[in-house]
């Protein structure tokens, strides 16, 4: 048996790849990465990668029937804003090629597919307290708009086929590789500059801005995202097909004062107004169901982050 990770060398994919090959050391992952950044998970030596489009769907059962794949994690998606001239050739990449990956799955037999949903869906509304997952989705963008018409689709495919697929919304992750995603290439977006990736501009020697200092913000180190997607994809059960994947509720001061302990001559300003950034989310049904727990703190997080920022730089040619 194998599982399969559709772009697991992207962001959030290499850490999921990564995680899934130190806790299963025996077995192939196999990583399915139409724009492959093989040195984010090199040195990994169960780890097979596949140059795929998941939206090739007979080559894609090919690869799970050839491979002995039984659970898929997805998380191939371009990120950033739609062009506004590709918006159709958007819509097909994205929404059309992760029902790509379900048809495949359902056809080659696999158990479980664990997809990668996003705070997004929520759009940018305001809450006194977190959303849950029964709260309406209202997404503003493209971007929540196709992940929360993935959520639904899948629902057909759990419901006409008895299969198991199971969402998880992301809040903003923090880690490295957060800054030129490969999914780029694809022309299909631009970069959205998120203040997340402020730990790498701060190592760099950048001023960095951040949200105002009484904001509440959601955070979760990229390693604990991952360690929920390998729980989800391995748990004995799933009690539920949509589940909010959080860390820490904290204050954008707070993360500034953290950053500023790991770099303490770093130029960090907040902004004055309020930032369009997604709502909090609560996190009490994977804490319930898969008995998720973050367990990295926010500074551990941060200096972590850091340390792979100037490892990778000196890795690189000047």
């Amino acid at each position: 048996m194998a599982l399969l990770v559709t772009g697991g060398t992207g962001f959030i994919g290499s850490y999921i790849t990564h995680y899934a090959a130190k806790m299963r050391p025996d077995e192939q992952i196999i990583v399915v990465d139409r724009y492959p950044v093989a040195e984010r998970v090199a040195g990994l030596a169960n780890v097979k990668i596949l140059d795929t489009d998941i939206g090739q769907v007979p080559e894609m059962i090919d690869v799970m029937q050839k491979n002995g794949v039984d659970r898929v994690i997805h998380m191939a998606f371009a990120i950033g804003g739609v062009k506004p001239e590709r918006i159709l050739q958007y819509v097909q990449t994205q929404a059309i090629g992760s029902v790509g990956v379900f048809e495949a799955a359902r056809i080659a037999g696999v158990k479980r597919v664990i997809a990668a949903s996003s705070v997004a869906v929520y759009g940018g509304r305001a809450s006194a307290t977190p959303l849950d997952e029964d709260d309406p989705v209202t997404p503003r963008d493209a971007y929540g708009a196709t992940k929360a018409w993935m959520e639904n689709i899948a629902n057909l495919y759990v419901d006409m086929h008895g299969m198991e697929i199971a969402h998880l919304r992301i809040s903003a992750s923090l880690g490295s590789g957060r800054l030129g995603r490969a999914s780029l290439n694809a022309g299909l977006t631009s970069e959205r500059l998120n203040w997340m990736a402020s730990p790498e501009w701060a190592a760099d020697g950048k001023p960095v801005t951040l949200p105002p200092r009484d904001q509440i913000v959601d955070v979760i180190y990229a390693v604990d995202t991952a360690a929920a997607f390998y729980a989800a994809a391995y748990a004995p059960k799933l009690g539920h097909r949509i589940y909010n994947l959080t860390g820490e509720h904290i204050t954008a001061g707070e993360f500034g004062d953290a950053l500023r302990r790991a770099l303490p001559d770093a130029e960090i300003t907040h902004e004055a107004a309020t930032s369009r950034i997604g709502p909090s989310m609560s996190n009490e049904r994977v804490r319930a169901d898969l008995g998720f727990k973050p367990q990295y703190t926010l500074d551990a997080a941060i200096a972590e982050y850091i340390q792979m920022t100037r490892d990778l730089r000196a890795q690189t040619p000047a």
